[in-house]
């Protein structure tokens, strides 16, 4: 019997995480030309530090995660909106950032929580898309039961990856 590689990867479907990610990175992008080009300044950026607790940032995360996971029953259809929409902000941020020269400074604040926000957010996203499978099998709960059990350590990394996230931006 011969064991292929492959069946190890992390993810173990590669189209659900060039999906995943070329949604992400075109809504930066179209943000990103989109308010460069057309130049639209809102002002400066100010860091509001009073967001909430770092239990109110991780439940607030989790449930953006569940909205993205649960897209899945509506055929991604809402997934790839999010996952569109928190590109694009993260586009547009960075673009006022740009404009009004405090890129510096957003990256400092961005940046170390969004290290590790932005890929339980992805990883989230890509198991939302491979649950679709799910779905075309015959034995639908005992499938979608298998790939509970076979993608626990990846629903883990997300959550653990979104609790450090939310300590780094509490603090």
């Amino acid at each position: 019997m011969e064991v292929k590689l492959e069946n190890y990867f992390i993810f173990f479907n590669k189209y659900a995480t060039k999906i995943a990610l070329l949604i992400y990175l075109f809504g930066m992008a179209f943000a990103l030309i989109l308010f460069l080009i057309l130049n639209i300044d809102f002002g400066e950026i100010t860091f509001n530090n009073d967001i909430g607790n770092i239990f109110d940032i991780f439940i607030h995360n989790l449930k953006v995660q569940m909205f993205i996971f649960m897209g899945a029953l509506l055929l991604g259809i809402p997934t790839i909106i999010l996952l569109f929409i928190n590109g694009f902000s993260i586009g547009m941020t960075v673009a006022q950032a740009i404009i009004s020269e405090n890129l510096i400074e957003l990256l400092l604040h961005i940046l170390p929580h969004g290290i590790f926000e932005i890929p339980g957010f992805l990883i989230i996203s890509i198991l939302s898309y491979q649950v679709l499978s799910v779905f075309n099998q015959e034995k639908k709960l005992k499938a979608l039961l298998g790939f509970f059990n076979e993608k626990k350590y990846l629903f883990l990394l997300s959550f653990i990856l979104t609790f450090v996230a939310a300590l780094i931006e509490g603090i």
